[in-house]
């Protein structure tokens, strides 16, 4: 019977702009990840990333007799316009 892989991917799936997150995999010995944002791979399990899209990660069992792939879309995060409020409310200003 071949070794069971389940790839699951976890990590914030929303960005703020000008951020960047770490995604990381699970369920299985070796992992290849592809996305447009990738930075870096401290370790054969995660990647910091910097862009929104569409993020793959293909999992191997050992000596590769099993391989799936895991996936997950990252999107931008869009927060909330500030609040201005003018005191007083009819916007005019005296001197003094």
């Amino acid at each position: 019977v071949p070794p069971v892989v389940n790839p699951v991917i976890v990590g914030n799936s929303f960005l703020c702009p000008g951020d960047s997150i770490l995604l990381t995999v699970s369920g299985g010995q070796n992992y290849s990840w592809n996305g447009p944002g990738i930075l870096s791979y401290p370790t054969p399990t995660t990647i910091w990333l910097n862009e929104a899209g569409y993020y793959s990660v293909s999992v191997s069992s050992t000596f590769d007799i099993c391989t799936t792939n895991g996936f997950t879309t990252v999107s931008i995060s869009n927060p909330s316009p500030p609040t201005v409020t003018i005191n007083p409310p009819d916007g005019l200003v005296c001197p003094n």
